[in-house]
């Protein structure tokens, strides 16, 4: 989503809020009733913009969707310190990764998108490709700093790592709408599940720096 965005300081803080009042929309109206001129309304944005840039409604939503992804990347980019152990690595990372998955625009989000993804395939393949599969990737090259192993292979340890982290808690807010991540359950989760990755990448790969 980054390379839309425009090249400014100004331009893109104004293209980053009208993809987050975008988002916001959507998650208030659903998708159909999400039109554009709502959007440009809460925005303050322009709707030739909004075509010449995403091309439709569809694409400012996908668009939007890419900026929330990138937004839990940079935070973890943002909170890197080279100096880390393996453990210390899953664990910042899952608190991070959690704390931005459950804000109540990514659950409202993720929410329209299963919702959604049944008569729009492409909004489905989308999140998993841009969200989910790139959720993997990232964190896998991350753990090539710890571990000598295939990239392949570290993606599946990294997916182990990421579905183990949020399907108690994922599931939950989907199903019970009322309820909420606490700040208390996503630290239990953090270290608990760097707890068990550590463990087994050790077992995996002897080799493993995992102080």
């Amino acid at each position: 989503m980054t390379d839309r965005l425009p090249k400014t300081p100004r331009g893109r803080n104004r293209a980053v809020e009208l993809l987050r009042c975008a988002i916001d929309v959507f998650i208030e109206y659903g998708y159909e009733g999400a039109s554009l001129s709502r959007i440009i309304e809460r925005s303050g944005g322009s709707r030739t913009v909004i075509y010449q840039v995403y091309g439709n409604k569809e694409g400012l939503f996908l668009a939007a969707l890419g900026m929330m992804a990138d937004d839990v990347y940079q935070a973890y980019v943002s909170d890197y310190h080279p100096g880390r152990s393996l453990r210390e690595e899953f664990e910042a990372f899952g608190r991070i990764f959690l704390t931005g998955m459950f804000t109540e625009r990514a659950v409202g989000a993720c929410r329209l998108v299963f919702a959604q993804s049944f008569a729009r395939r492409d909004i489905g393949e989308f999140f998993y490709r841009e969200g989910v599969k790139k959720s993997y990737q990232c964190f896998a090259r991350v753990l090539q700093n710890h571990v000598d192993a295939p990239i392949e292979e570290l993606e599946e340890a990294a997916a182990r790592f990421i579905e183990m982290l949020r399907g108690p808690l994922l599931m939950r807010i989907l199903c019970t709408p009322e309820t909420q991540v606490t700040p208390e359950e996503i630290e239990e989760a953090a270290v608990r599940c760097a707890d068990i990755m550590t463990v087994w990448m050790n077992e995996r790969w002897p080799e493993t720096r995992a102080a």
